[in-house]
């Protein structure tokens, strides 16, 4: 094989495998947005959607989702994770994980979760965190994807 086909070859492998990474970046973009919506069907779906992503970033957006730390930012619509400090809340992108400043009570939007979103967000988490290399938190993950499945 020429130089010139080996470089072409390599330049069009790497094209392939760099093209899933900004659709998974993507994806979970669109997930995190989805799951600001008010109906709990779409967060459901966002949830799921998140999962089936596979990235690894989806782990603490969840987590926070399911404590109860996941806020809109009203001025932006904004999904931002909010840690309350003193009396105001310092805001983390949930993407990044950087701190992206303050706000108080009134300036955010809390994004609701009910018992049935808690059960799939747990089995989420779980079936993300399978592949972990702590094999007590694949032993973890693994009992949380059990216990969320039905018996169908």
């Amino acid at each position: 094989m020429s130089k010139t086909l080996r470089i072409a070859a390599l330049a069009f492998v790497l094209a392939l495998t760099a093209f899933p990474l900004e659709v998974r970046a993507g994806a979970l973009e669109d997930g995190v947005s989805a799951l600001a919506g008010g109906a709990f069907k779409a967060k459901i779906a966002a949830v799921k959607h998140l999962g089936a992503t596979g990235d690894e970033r989806a782990v603490p957006i969840l987590e926070a989702l399911g404590k109860g730390l996941l806020f809109t930012r009203k001025s932006d619509k904004k999904t931002v994770v909010a840690t309350k400090r003193g009396k105001v809340y310092v805001l983390t992108d949930p993407l990044s994980g950087k701190e992206i400043g303050e706000a108080k009570k009134r300036e955010l939007k809390k994004i609701r979760v009910n018992n049935r979103l808690r059960g799939i967000i747990k089995g989420v988490l779980g079936s993300l965190t399978l592949l972990s290399p702590d094999p007590a938190q694949r032993t973890a993950a693994a009992d949380a994807v059990f216990k969320s499945m039905s018996a169908d």
